[in-house]
């Protein structure tokens, strides 16, 4: 029955990843899920692994209660195996090796913080957010370049949350001004203001913080893309492994592109057509849209 399970997971994947067949993955890896259960244990990773892709039809499907039910599951089962092994290595006296649980957790609260900002509960967003993040550090090898990735749409998607957060917050603002303002001219509004008795400046405050929180992200955000694109068109353009010190220029003399010498600075459209029209198009449009993204909502939350 384990090869069975096996199977269902690679069906599930090719209806959900290929051709979009949301219903026939769900059904595939409900199936399976049952099965590694009853094999396995409800602890085990690959119980994990697919409550992970069950949580991602879900989302798909906007399903947002079942798949914050997934990820729940996910992030329990993953903080359990830590533990497990952090007591397992204290007892041996071998070093954990906790990279890849550490990607893992991370991974997993970033998708339910994904989750619960489509459910405009964004306190409970942005802690699981900071919680990946603070897992992103926890293991010596948070600055190789898949962790670092990771990080950084983290950060981005934390400070999406952070706006959406101040808008609400926005709005929230702008129909206690309409209460008071009918207040002031004898009218009597349709609603009352649930800030007319002090809060309004709570609601102020927090939006500040809101608003500061989204920018400190996306300035982190855009300074580690760049990063990331400038990296890539030194080693396309020298054809040398990319240094990671963006400061440095390209090792090549031969390269006619003149390289950034700060992540602050702008690609250029030279590093930009090298980037988006090379071997690495596919690869770098993807973050070069992201960065461009970022660099927008940077920019909305300077006005």
């Amino acid at each position: 029955e384990l090869y069975l399970a096996d199977s269902l997971t690679c069906l599930g994947y090719c209806h959900d990843v290929k051709q979009k067949e949301f219903d026939r993955a769900l059904m595939a890896y409900k199936e399976c899920l049952a099965l590694y259960t009853k094999h396995v244990g409800k602890h085990h990773i690959v119980v994990c692994n697919t409550l992970h892709n069950l949580g991602t039809i879900h989302v798909e499907m906007q399903n947002w209660r079942e798949a914050l039910r997934c990820y729940n599951e996910c992030v329990r089962i993953t903080k359990k195996n830590k533990a497990k092994q952090a007591t397992e290595a204290a007892e041996t006296g071998v070093p954990l090796a906790q990279q890849c649980v550490d990607a893992d957790l991370a991974n997993s609260l970033r998708c339910l913080g994904k989750v619960l900002t489509e459910l405009k509960r964004w306190n409970e967003a942005e802690r699981c957010f900071q919680d990946a993040l603070a897992e992103c550090r926890c293991t010596k090898y948070w600055c190789t370049s898949d962790t670092a990735a990771l990080r950084t749409d983290i950060l981005s998607t934390l400070g999406n949350t952070l706006i959406q957060k101040s808008a609400e917050l926005a709005a929230k603002w702008h129909g206690h001004s309409e209460v008071m303002l009918l207040a002031q001219s004898g009218v009597e509004a349709k609603y009352e203001s649930p800030f007319a008795k002090g809060g309004s400046d709570l609601l102020v405050s927090e939006r500040a913080l809101a608003e500061k929180g989204a920018r400190d992200c996306f300035q982190q955000t855009v300074v580690n893309r760049r990063r990331t694109l400038v990296n890539m068109a030194r080693d396309f353009g020298s054809g040398a492994p990319a240094s990671t010190d963006v400061t440095e220029q390209a090792s090549s003399s031969s390269s006619s592109h003149s390289f950034p010498k700060s992540p602050d600075a702008p690609l250029g459209n030279d590093i930009i057509t090298m980037l988006v029209e090379g071997p690495l198009g596919a690869a770098s449009s993807a973050d070069l849209v992201a960065l461009f993204n970022d660099l927008i909502a940077l920019s909305r939350l300077s006005f």
